[in-house]
C-alpha cells in the first residue's frame, strides 16, 4: 500500500471548512482527483453511504465506488473506494480547531496491482502532489 499523509493549516473556522469540504456536491471545486460525477453526488452523506464518482490516478479516468466509512461532522470524514481497474483508495479527513484556525490533515492509502511493484514511487509522488493541490484549491475557496 502507498500511504501518503498531507497537513495544512487553514485560516479558517473549523465549521466553515467543513461546510466546503465534506459535501459530494463541491468536491469539484477543490479535491483534484475529481474528474466528474456519472450520476448525481449524494445529497446527504452518513456512514454506509455508497456512490460513484470518476476519478484521475496517474492521468488515467476510471470510475470508483466509494463507501463512507466515518463522517463526524465537523472533525472527520473517510471513505473507501474501489476501481473496476483493481485500485483501492482510502481517504481521511481530519479537522481540529486551532484558534480561529483549523487544522488539516488528509491521509491517502492506495492499493492494488496498478499502484504498486515498479509504479509505487510515481503513484506516491503522484497522490502527494494530488493532496497538495487539493488543499491548496481548498485555502483559496476559504479566502
Amino acid at each position: 500500500m502507498v500511504t501518503i499523509r498531507r497537513e495544512a493549516r487553514l485560516e479558517a473556522p473549523t465549521e466553515q471548512v467543513w461546510e466546503i469540504a465534506s459535501p459530494p456536491s463541491g468536491w469539484a471545486d477543490w479535491l483534484s482527483l475529481h474528474a466528474s460525477w456519472p450520476k448525481a453526488p449524494p445529497t446527504e452523506v452518513a456512514v454506509g453511504t455508497t456512490f460513484i464518482e470518476k476519478v484521475v490516478l496517474l492521468n488515467i479516468p476510471m470510475p470508483m465506488t466509494w463507501r463512507i466509512t466515518e463522517f463526524a461532522a465537523p472533525s472527520a470524514f473517510a471513505m473507501s473506494g474501489q476501481s473496476v481497474m483493481g485500485v483501492g483508495l482510502d481517504i481521511r479527513f481530519e479537522l481540529t480547531p486551532a484558534e480561529g484556525a483549523t487544522d488539516v490533515v488528509v491521509t491517502a492509502g492506495l492499493s492494488g496491482a496498478l499502484v504498486m511493484g515498479g509504479l509505487k514511487n510515481v503513484v506516491h509522488q503522484y497522490a502527494d502532489t494530488h493532496l497538495e493541490l487539493s488543499l491548496a484549491k481548498l485555502t483559496s475557496l476559504l479566502s
